[in-house]
């Protein structure tokens, strides 16, 4: 079945939290590492976020809230 709706703003709030802590070179709480290696220490990266949901209708929606939310952590 497809994904027929967006994220909430808690969904939302929650992702932008994530970004950020990788933007600024911290690994997010709950994240699941692919390597059972520590993290190389970083004080910046780039993250790039992709949203992919309910055929692109919801998708832009997404992709401005979360931005505003990115931003409003930083």
């Amino acid at each position: 079945m497809l994904y027929a709706s967006g994220y909430d703003a808690r969904s939302i709030a929650d992702w932008a939290r994530r970004t950020v802590d990788w933007a600024e070179g911290r690994e997010p709480d709950g994240a699941e590492r692919v390597m059972d290696r520590p993290a190389p220490k970083r004080t910046a990266r780039n993250v790039y976020v992709y949203f992919d949901n309910d055929a692109k209708v919801r998708a832009p929606a997404d992709a401005l809230a979360m931005e505003k939310a990115v931003r409003n952590r930083i």
